[in-house]
């Protein structure tokens, strides 16, 4: 086969989209973690016929958005603990 007759199957990633491997290590899990993810529908991502990308902005976004404040305060040193008594 000749190189003017091969098919490339090199993905093209979108403008402004970062691959499975980038968004990862932006969100701090494993990639299969993010496949996962991705496969449940619980991140926002962008599908490229078969391709599956990410844009950074959304993914920064949709992990602020996952953020929370604590209910009760963290026991610091200074708080006094219960000690229990028989």
């Amino acid at each position: 086969m000749s190189t003017e007759t091969k098919k490339s199957y090199h993905k093209r990633i979108p403008e402004g989209c970062i691959d499975n491997a980038e968004a990862a290590k932006i969100l701090g899990v494993h990639p299969q973690t993010l496949r996962n993810w991705v496969w449940k529908g619980e991140v926002p991502f962008v599908r490229s016929g078969r391709n599956v990308f990410f844009r950074p902005e959304k993914l920064r976004a949709w992990l602020e958005a996952r953020e929370f404040e604590p209910v009760t305060p963290a026991i610091s040193k200074s708080t006094p603990v219960m000690q229990y008594t028989n």
